[in-house]
């Protein structure tokens, strides 16, 4: 139903956004690693206290510690996303879009912040422009699931259906499970 849609940028769980945040350092860490030829460098301190701050909940909190790490790292587009995220779980869209801009300005090519950018979008209500955020997503990579299904749930919003459909349909392409 369509309360249910809602629910979807409505309430996103705490755990959930903590998921993608944390799935987001990683593959930083693994990349920037991997660019250097070494084993995954370890989360600055402050950068795993503020993951253990939004595990529990402590957005506010966490949200201090990532002003310090941006400042410590104003090019680092996975701080910018982080924090970004961190908004987002204290109802600060407009605020968490800013920053995924900064993060997608520092690497075009980070698709994590252009389909977060599209989360916070479409919990504004502005589906249009959501789903011009996950399009570059999934333009990055054709197999991002998350925005392929989050693109359908912004298209059936704007009454698209079918267009709907066809994101389920290549979803089901990428992951028959």
């Amino acid at each position: 139903s369509m309360s249910n849609l809602r629910d979807r940028w409505t309430v996103r769980s705490p755990a959930h956004l903590l998921q993608i945040l944390m799935a987001a350092t990683t593959q930083a860490a693994e990349r920037v690693a991997t660019q250097m030829g070494e084993a995954a460098i370890p989360m600055s301190e402050d950068l795993q206290r503020a993951n253990e701050l939004c595990d529990q909940g402590r957005f506010g909190e966490a949200l201090e510690l990532y002003e310090r790490v941006v400042a410590g790292s104003p090019e680092d587009e996975v701080v910018w996303n982080n924090k970004g995220v961190i908004l987002d779980a204290l109802g600060r869209h407009d605020e968490a879009i800013q920053c995924y801009d900064r993060a997608t300005k520092i690497d075009p090519k980070y698709e994590v912040a252009w389909y977060n950018k599209g989360n916070s979008l479409c919990y504004l209500g502005a589906f249009k422009e959501g789903i011009n955020a996950y399009d570059r997503a999934i333009e990055i990579n054709p197999r991002y699931e998350d925005a392929w299904y989050d693109k359908g749930i912004a298209l059936a919003q704007l009454g698209r259906f079918k267009k709907a459909i066809e994101c389920y349909d290549q979803l089901l392409r990428i992951n028959p499970d």
